[in-house]
């Protein structure tokens, strides 16, 4: 029998409760679930806004420029958001490509698509505390307090989406908030989407979103053509999007094509057209400014295999400065939750492991694959929440097991929620991690990724006991 249909203690306790206190029970839960959603969100926000700690002004420096390019202009052009910037003499700013007398940011634009509306709310603050939001971009970049505004907004919203996706797996209020805070807190969100407007940060939005409707599409038992419909739109115009923040996202489409077509025609025509629209929308800009169907950033070129892609696989999930299994050990549930129902796991699982395999791949044969001047696994990020919908398995996992097994078990959970959430919490207030990155400059040793003597995770903590 498949857990999923099991999934919670409180799913048991409604089925055997009176019809009268059960129809209670549920008349309750829409605003339960809201409050908790609300709870959620701005507990979130807060710690993201608290945090001291930021990563603007590397390759997170034009996302918000072009953001308000879009809202402000219509356009992707950012000339007139140069002037302030650090260049070579007779060049443009480094992540800056020019096209027929325009400037555009290299990184995918897609990225400020999705960023746009709450870079909108952070130029109504700016406005309602007397600034004028378009001409500090002008002079003064990077605005380092509202590049970590929208980040933390951003990062906010998607802890939302995570809670409501696991409470669709779970049915379990508990489980949903508590699953939701160790993805606040005890992954890249933390320690590196919310520091700065990387573009990992709108893409994780959106991986959560499409993930969303591809759960509630997979779980969908009877026929309800509005519902197919709009599930199937709304998942294909999620991972497209997704995929115009990050490239390596591909593999989304291909798990909303999947479900989709099991689902149905009606699942399979939302999809369709719910990526088409958006597919359509990101080829015609780009033919408009770059006068070709990709901008730069999506060149074949950038992925080779290289004689480190052994290095890098292994860098990407365990070395003690990039590796995910490291900072995020909490991922390792999802991982062992699927192998322990592997025969009776649903598709959906399966494709998800599968994105993993092949994402972790394709990260792996960039040429910059140590990520970079970061904290942690910042390109795996982009699964993690895969890996955090496997984990929803885990509960009525655990609830089939003897006393014992189970006590052992949440103990494990528990410390491999723990150890997440203080190495990222740590980098979140901890400028010392990120300055690991400079000396020696990481993007010229490579190899101290794997540093045990200096390991990213615990710097400034070892300085401070010595």
């Amino acid at each position: 029998m498949d857990t999923d249909s099991t999934i919670s203690i409180a799913s048991n306790a409604r089925e055997s409760a009176p019809t009268g206190a059960r129809s209670q029970l549920m008349r309750g839960l829409p605003l339960r679930l809201v409050v908790c959603g609300l709870a959620v969100f701005f507990v979130s926000l807060a710690g993201y806004l608290a945090a001291p700690v930021s990563q603007a002004g590397g390759d997170s420096m034009w996302v918000m420029p072009t953001s308000w390019a879009i809202l402000h202009d219509g356009s992707l052009d950012i000339s007139g958001y140069l002037a302030d910037a650090p260049r070579p003499p007779g060049q443009l700013p480094v992540h800056v490509v020019g096209v027929n007398g325009r400037a555009y940011n290299y990184f995918p634009w897609g990225a400020s698509v999705v960023a746009a509306p709450f870079v909108g709310v952070e130029a109504i603050r700016v406005a309602l505390a007397g600034g004028d939001f378009d001409a500090l971009l002008r002079t003064h970049l990077p605005l380092d307090a509202s590049e970590r505004h929208v980040a933390s907004l951003i990062g906010a919203t998607t802890v939302l989406l995570m809670m409501l996706l696991l409470y669709a797996r779970t049915r379990s209020l508990a489980w949903a908030v508590a699953g939701a805070l160790v993805f606040a807190f005890g992954t890249g969100v933390a320690s590196t989407t919310t520091r700065a407007l990387w573009i990992q940060g709108p893409a994780l939005l959106m991986v959560v979103a499409a993930l969303l409707c591809i759960y509630a599409l997979s779980q969908a038992t009877t026929a309800n053509r509005a519902r197919d419909l709009s599930l199937g739109a709304g998942a294909g115009a999620c991972a497209v999007a997704a995929y115009t923040c990050r490239p390596t996202l591909a593999f989304l489409a291909v798990i909303v094509a999947a479900i989709a077509l099991r689902r149905g025609r009606d699942a399979t025509l939302g999809a369709i057209g719910g990526a088409a629209v958006i597919a359509l929308a990101f080829f015609a800009v780009n033919l408009s400014a770059f006068g070709s169907l990709f901008p730069p950033y999506f060149g074949s070129d950038r992925l080779a295999l290289y004689n480190s892609f052994g290095e890098a696989v292994a860098a990407n999930l365990v070395s003690p400065a990039r590796g995910l299994f490291v900072w995020s050990p909490v991922v390792l549930i999802g991982v062992i939750a699927y192998i322990a129902r592997l025969r009776r796991a649903p598709l959906l699982d399966h494709l998800l492991v599968a994105w993993l395999v092949l994402h972790l791949l394709a990260v792996s044969l960039v040429d910059r694959w140590w990520a970079g001047w970061s904290s942690g696994p910042r390109f795996m990020l982009d699964v993690v929440p895969a890996c955090f919908l496997l984990a929803a398995a885990a509960p009525a996992l655990i609830w089939l097991r003897p006393k014992l097994q189970r006590r052992l078990l949440s103990v494990a959970i528990v410390v491999a929620c723990g150890w997440s959430m203080v190495l990222n919490v740590h980098a979140m207030v901890d400028p010392k991690v990120g300055e690991w990155n400079w000396s020696p400059n990481i993007d010229e040793h490579p190899d101290r990724v794997w540093s045990v003597r200096s390991p990213q995770p615990l710097a400034g903590i070892r300085r401070s006991t010595n």
